[in-house]
């Protein structure tokens, strides 16, 4: 099959790139510059130059197409670049679809459980509950799910909810993973608990998502059989590693001062920080843990790697890329 990725220059894109490529499949990406390949150098991928927010860049990238895996997203901006990139970006994809690829068997749309919010009550949150999200990105990604849905009367559309996403290439828990290096083990508050997806796991949901029959028109969450808390996390990471940690704990009103700061700065100097206002939100909320039975019942698809596993596998790729010591 001929598969468009969208973001296959990303952490998650060139994952699904590679895993697409070693099934045998064709792969066309739209990327924004052929100077951002570093993860797909020496991978035999088809190029379409443009962005999401251009709709014509869009209806060229889809054409002739199978299957399109829709990853591309905005992680730093304001609200409106968030919309723009996110919310548009996701219409300006399906809309291309409906023009230049109607006959294409499965579009699948990467969101984020962001846009499903928080779980401060420490239930798992659930596909059926209405969307509360509680930041700029988080109201982006649910913005781009109502547009997915008033397509699914002309397009064969899944859509996955990945939560905490860890593996080879990620920036995101880089930094968390070398404080416990050097020996500090961070935490916010007391007794937060997320959900968590490796990579691979990740990955091979997003496959099944655009293949089974019962993925079409559905959402579903992508993630380990249960949450885990930072301390578990911790404890995982501290394995991996072969070495311990001391324990450091920091107020929520720690978190969202300095994000307070690192915000007004960003701004002063014309930047976005992924650390921000809206981030301390997300990250001093009790709980954001959510439900996989969906895509089990439906699908048959679990996660299969174990925590410490996937921290191992990490932690060996980030030593080897020269990332940790």
């Amino acid at each position: 099959m001929l598969v468009l990725v969208t973001g296959g220059t990303g952490f998650i894109g060139s994952h699904l790139v590679e895993a697409l490529l070693a099934r045998g499949d064709r792969v066309r990406c739209l990327v924004r510059s052929r100077k951002a390949l570093r993860w797909l150098e020496g991978l035999e991928v088809e190029l379409a130059e443009g962005s999401i927010e251009d709709p014509a860049a869009c209806r060229a990238a889809v054409e002739g197409v199978d299957v399109v895996h829709h990853v591309a997203g905005l992680i730093a901006s304001d609200e409106a670049g968030f919309m723009r990139a996110n919310a548009e970006g996701t219409r300006n994809v399906l809309e291309a679809c409906v023009v230049k690829a109607p006959a294409v068997r499965r579009v699948v749309v990467v969101t984020s459980q962001a846009a499903a919010g928080p779980s401060p009550d420490g239930l798992p949150v659930t596909e059926a509950r209405p969307p509360q999200p509680v930041s700029g990105y988080g109201r982006s990604k649910a913005e781009a799910e109502r547009i997915a849905a008033t397509y699914r009367d002309r397009l064969p559309v899944a859509i996955v909810r990945p939560p905490v996403v860890f593996g080879a290439r990620d920036t995101a828990l880089l930094p968390y993973i070398k404080m416990i290096d050097w020996w500090m083990q961070l935490f916010v508050g007391r007794g937060k608990s997320l959900s968590i997806v490796y990579i691979r796991d990740l990955v091979e949901g997003l496959l099944v998502a655009s293949e089974h029959p019962r993925a079409v028109g559905g959402t579903y969450f992508v993630c380990n059989e249960r949450p885990y808390t930072w301390e578990e996390l911790g404890d995982a990471a501290k394995q991996a590693l072969g070495h311990g940690a001391f324990n450091v704990r920091i107020p929520d009103l720690v978190v969202h001062a300095a994000a307070s700061v690192v915000e007004d700065v960003s701004r002063l100097l014309g930047k976005h920080s992924l650390f921000n206002r809206d981030k301390a939100g997300e990250v001093c909320q009790p709980s954001w843990i959510c439900d996989p039975g969906l895509a089990a019942r439906e699908l048959g698809f679990r996660c299969r790697t174990p925590l410490v596993d996937g921290f191992r596998e990490t932690i060996a790729w980030y030593r080897k890329a020269g990332w940790l010591s």
